[in-house]
């Protein structure tokens, strides 16, 4: 992926992707659906659409309650069921490792264009 590329399925993942776990119980695609990947046109662009859609996604994690995250949640794409499992257990997989692994890749873009990697857990070994 391009960094622009990168950078959009991330907020795209910490945007409509999480919100969708956390406020349906599937998501049911047709067979000939065409996802469309958000690149963003500048970085003034990418953080106005993350800035705009993480109050929603933050408010509804705030909202579920405890007896939903063991629910199950589902992924079907053209009648089959890729992911059947638990909604809790389909937001750490699906929405929180998935943006883990990218972030990791957006820290060799970081390194590559001589910035500084943050801290996630504490400071980075460039903060110290």
């Amino acid at each position: 992926m391009s960094l622009g590329q990168l950078t959009g399925h991330l907020t795209d993942m910490s945007g409509d992707w999480a919100l969708n776990k956390l406020t349906k119980d599937k998501m049911d695609l047709p067979a000939d659906y065409k996802w469309e990947a958000y690149i963003p046109a500048s970085k003034a662009a990418l953080l106005e659409k993350f800035d705009s859609e993480l109050p929603a996604v933050l408010a509804a994690i705030a909202a579920v309650p405890p007896e939903k995250w063991d629910r199950q949640w589902q992924f079907i794409f053209g009648g089959h069921a890729w992911i059947d499992d638990p909604r809790h257990q389909v937001f750490r997989e699906a929405v929180l490792n998935h943006m883990i692994h990218h972030r990791a890749q957006l820290g060799v873009y970081l390194r590559l264009l001589g910035a500084k990697i943050p801290g996630v857990y504490g400071p980075s070994g460039d903060e110290m």
